[in-house]
């Protein structure tokens, strides 16, 4: 189910706990500042405001993150996944893959993620493929898009199908990072 920004906004209405806490916090802002000027305290208190607002795309984001994962338990998916052959996937330290949500999700979906040191696109299995790639295409000349394309799925069946890679792969780069 794909939620829209009014829905997520009225389940953060519903489901906002917050709400007496975050009149106490204003209540206690101003007292705090009762001697600074009225333009000040309203700029604070806008603050106050925007964070706490259905409009925060921080708050939208976290409430989209936590129904996705209370979908996940709740539709009892990682107990599918946990009876099944665990996944791998390599990525590298891009900050959505490293994300506290995505390494929920993966434990949850029984995934293990490999990252990959940085700046060592050798241990990158996707890396490899390019650079079959553009070793092939080099001694070629390329006249069409069509012949492009045609010649990529060429190389792509010859050379980085099937066990070949994925032996190379194993002996080549996961006994190193293991």
């Amino acid at each position: 189910m794909i939620y829209q920004k009014r829905q997520i906004r009225k389940i953060i209405e519903d489901n906002d706990e917050n709400n007496d806490e975050f009149s106490e916090k204003i209540l206690r802002s101003m007292k705090r500042n009762k001697k600074d000027k009225f333009s000040i305290l309203a700029r604070k208190l806008g603050k106050h405001c925007k964070r706490e607002s259905t409009e925060n795309p921080e708050k939208i984001k976290q409430t989209k993150k936590y129904y996705i994962y209370q979908m996940i338990k709740d539709l009892k998916i990682y107990q599918i996944f946990q009876n099944r052959q665990r996944i791998v996937i390599f990525l590298d330290n891009a900050r959505a893959h490293i994300s506290d949500f995505a390494k929920d999700i993966a434990e949850a979906l029984n995934i293990y993620l490999l990252y990959i040191p940085e700046y060592s696109p050798w241990f990158d299995p996707v890396e490899s493929v390019w650079d079959i790639h553009k070793k092939h295409i080099k001694g070629i000349t390329i006249e069409s898009k069509e012949m492009l394309i045609e010649e990529s799925h060429i190389i792509f069946n010859k050379k980085c199908k099937g066990e070949s890679l994925q032996k190379n792969f194993k002996e080549k780069y996961l006994t190193s990072i293991c």
